[in-house]
């Protein structure tokens, strides 16, 4: 690729799970590795297995799956190999951008 040790952000609480449970807790990185383990772990759990297992909640554990396929998707077609997971919710960024806004009026 024309591009190296490209690296994109994910924010969001299916990430935040993925990285929590598969990735090195201690680091603010998940790898793509990180994310077709998430894949091949759970997608072979019912729902309810997810949530008993990986104390998943109902709401997280159906759609986690498919939200790894989707992270696992892009980063393939852009050539990533990290993802930095800072933690934070889209929520979270988006009132800190409001908020940065209405300051810079």
């Amino acid at each position: 690729s024309t591009y190296s040790n490209i690296q994109g952000i994910g924010v969001g609480g299916n990430i935040n799970s993925i990285q929590k449970l598969f990735a090195n807790s201690k680091k603010t990185i998940a790898t793509k590795h990180t994310i077709e383990t998430t894949i091949h772990k759970l997608e072979k759990l019912s729902i309810e297995e997810r949530i008993i297992q990986y104390q998943l909640k109902p709401d997280r554990a159906d759609v986690i799956v498919p939200a790894a396929k989707i992270f696992n998707f892009i980063m393939e077609k852009a050539t990533i190999e990290n993802l930095i997971v800072p933690k934070v919710g889209l929520g979270d960024g988006m009132i800190h951008y409001m908020a940065k806004s209405e300051k810079n009026k």
